[in-house]
């Protein structure tokens, strides 16, 4: 979908360009910009090299692990479901969803995009299998999806390595406000979610 409309806008932008008389113009935008994108590339690879690496020596270096026994008390809380099923007296079970879960927030919460990636599908896997009779997508999915989408950065390195390649004399004096946002967004999301998931309990024992 995202494809098709920015194909959509850059077939509109040309033709706009056409119509209006302003092909040089087009055609030196179009050539200056594409170099400058491959410029911006290059010059972001170096920055996201480094942190990608410093943050994957903390992960083999077991802080992920360390903080995601920290956010495991907020995951709890949160998916109460998963506890019922998955949870041992002494903690989660190896391999379990809310496992899954609560390292991919903790990977999140530390940059670890890459790392994040699979243990958020294996989190959903894991749930889907859990719930195997339900064809749509579970309110404890539904969350994870925005706890993921919404998570809050220690260090955004992709925002940081945009700002050192575009020239930013302090590339991470902005994390205060990131921080601020991170957590009114997270905050708002949260209480749509479970403001949706209510509703839809309601219209499901109404229609029962």
């Amino acid at each position: 979908m995202l494809n098709r409309i920015f194909l959509g806008l850059l077939l509109f932008s040309l033709a706009a360009g056409v119509f209006l008389g302003r092909g040089e113009e087009l055609t030196a935008a179009l050539l200056d910009q594409s170099s400058s994108a491959v410029r911006l590339a290059l010059e972001m690879a170096g920055v996201m090299c480094l942190w990608s690496g410093l943050m994957k020596a903390a992960e083999r270096a077991g802080l992920a692990k360390a903080v995601g026994k920290l956010f495991f008390p907020l995951t709890r809380r949160l998916f109460p479901k998963l506890i019922q099923r998955e949870l041992e007296a002494d903690g989660p079970k190896e391999g379990s969803a809310l496992e899954a879960i609560t390292m991919n927030l903790s990977a999140n919460f530390l940059g670890l995009g890459n790392a994040a990636t699979p243990l958020g599908i294996a989190a959903m896997e894991r749930m889907a299998a859990a719930s195997p009779e339900s064809r749509c997508a579970t309110d404890e999915m539904v969350l994870f999806l925005v706890c993921n989408t919404a998570a809050v950065q220690l260090f955004p390195s992709t925002l940081a390595a945009v700002r050192q390649a575009a020239g930013a004399a302090h590339p991470l004096d902005v994390l205060p406000a990131v921080w601020l946002s991170s957590i009114a967004t997270l905050a708002a999301s949260l209480a749509a979610a479970f403001i949706m998931a209510g509703m839809s309990r309601q219209r499901g024992g109404k229609k029962r």
